[in-house]
């Protein structure tokens, strides 16, 4: 049994999970999943074995020739997986290049230890930077209509403690 989820929109063109994803991830092993082989991200994310199991957080775009993703850096980057089930679990992994494959060794080995603050120090500054675009493009099309929404938003906790992580990450 393998899980696939598309998830991690505030980990939208970043390397790094949400903490809520490895919990999730891990519940889906202990709850009889075989491997985790996440999506959205759009550049591969970092990756790991919890019991023996393989949970990969994003495989990135293999091939996805989608206008905003030329926006960000990495989104050429994609993984491949080959897994083998016979006689256990095992994962061929191929990147499409060897910047693909650092860039994933270098996320997971900051996932040891993860939590809501090394991840919003992480993808906060980055988040917002990209909400704020996408908010401003909204707000062009339809000030009247996406304003309030807009204003919801820059309250909402997660937008404020990434505010407060991008500040304390400059110091």
């Amino acid at each position: 049994i393998f899980v696939y989820p598309h998830w991690g929109k505030e980990g939208e063109y970043t390397r790094y999970p949400a903490p809520w994803q490895l919990k999730l991830a891990r519940e889906w092993i202990d709850a009889g999943a075989d491997g985790v082989f996440g999506s959205h991200s759009h550049v591969p994310q970092g990756r790991e074995y919890y019991k023996g199991k393989p949970i990969y957080y994003s495989l990135g775009n293999f091939d996805f020739d989608h206008p905003e993703s030329k926006l960000y850096e990495g989104t050429e980057d994609g993984l491949r997986l080959e897994v083998e089930v016979e006689n256990g679990i095992r994962v061929k992994e191929m990147f499409n290049s060897e910047e693909a494959r650092q860039n994933v060794e270098r996320a997971s080995a900051e996932l040891i230890g993860w939590n809501t603050w090394k991840w919003a120090k992480k993808v906060g500054a980055f988040n917002l930077r990209k909400n704020t675009a996408s908010w401003k493009l909204l707000l062009k099309k339809n000030f009247i209509g996406t304003f309030p929404k807009f204003l919801i938003w820059q309250i909402l906790p997660r937008t404020l403690l990434f505010r407060i992580a991008s500040v304390m990450s400059k110091n």
